[in-house]
């Protein structure tokens, strides 16, 4: 009888919840967009970039980000060039009804493409950095992945 009785509170307390959420409004996925991409340093061997990503969560609840992943490369007469990939696990809490940024640091070690975009960056003076990748909204029993992509001209 008692488990019956837990089980009904925990069913109208996660109706209720459902119901308020409803009510303030269509419940929306979260969107993430690079907003820059930074060069910290190119040498022979490596190149280290910032990559500064905007989480946007549209509903009244805050969200976590249990992960992001990302790939980065190059611009290369307009055919992309690998450098590397990434993933960030530590939690981002991302508030409610808004934007969060973030940054992720980036270390390539493939010194084919990094000559190449030394050469390149040289030659043209700006470089364009593609970085795809998804974040991952933390929903407890499974997570929601949210892809993103955008191409960024840098500076060298």
């Amino acid at each position: 009888m008692e488990k019956k009785w837990i089980f009904l509170i925990i069913l109208a307390i996660v109706v209720g919840g459902g119901y308020y959420l409803h009510s303030q409004g269509e419940i929306g996925k979260p969107t993430a967009d690079v907003k820059s991409v930074k060069v910290n340093e190119i040498t022979f061997n490596t190149a280290e970039l910032t990559v500064r990503i905007i989480a946007h969560n549209p509903n009244p609840l805050g969200v976590t980000l249990n992960k992001v992943n990302y790939n980065v490369y190059f611009l290369q007469n307009g055919n992309p060039k690998f450098l590397g990939d990434g993933v960030r696990t530590k939690d981002i809490h991302v508030r409610a009804d808004g934007d969060t940024t973030f940054t992720v640091p980036f270390e390539a070690n493939n010194s084919d493409a990094i000559r190449a975009l030394g050469e390149f960056a040289r030659d043209e003076g700006e470089v364009r950095i593609k970085v795809n990748g998804s974040i991952f909204v933390d929903l407890k029993i499974t997570n929601l992945e949210v892809p993103f992509s955008k191409i960024k001209p840098v500076s060298i």
